[in-house]
């Protein structure tokens, strides 16, 4: 006659299965061996809550995704319509277009082409969501004055009204 040992395994507080142990032997259970069934357990319960938690993450990834399509086709639309307009209008006024409106045309180009370019950036962001993480070195310096420089930008031409640095 043998010995056995079966344990529940909960996850999540939900028992999901039974652990057991079996030998061919007759034994008496000791403390250290309560301990190990007890570890051995624990451990199950981690790795099978990690599990959970990465296919839950993979889902809501998925739905991001998903979204993140969605919203850039519904967000590049209209910026197709105001680009095709602007061109429209420049056409349409042709050498009668003043400095100032030649200059609002402009800031109207330069903000669909930042939008095209923010949409662009969401779709790669997505798109590293699945990617292999890829450690390198990065220029803490260099992304700085980048992003200093587009800040000074919008304050130069008053779309922002703080800047702080």
């Amino acid at each position: 006659m043998g010995a056995s040992a079966t344990l529940p395994v909960k996850v999540n507080g939900q028992v999901r299965g039974v652990l057991a142990f079996v030998f061919s032997q007759t034994r008496v259970w000791s403390h250290e061996d309560r301990a190990i069934l007890d570890t051995v357990g624990y451990q199950l319960r981690l790795a099978l809550e990690r599990a959970e938690q990465t296919q839950q993450l993979q889902e809501q990834n998925a739905e991001l995704e998903a979204f993140t399509y969605s919203v850039s086709h519904d967000l590049r639309t209209p910026v197709r319509h105001i680009m095709g307009f602007n061109r429209l209008l420049r056409g349409n006024l042709g050498e009668q277009v003043d400095s100032k409106s030649e200059r609002y045309l402009t800031v109207i180009e330069e903000a669909t082409v930042r939008m095209n370019t923010l949409i662009d950036a969401m779709l790669d962001l997505s798109r590293t969501a699945r990617a292999t993480l890829q450690p390198g070195t990065v220029d803490l310096g260099t992304l700085v004055s980048d992003v200093q420089g587009e800040l000074e930008a919008e304050v130069e031409d008053g779309r922002s009204t703080t800047c702080r640095w």
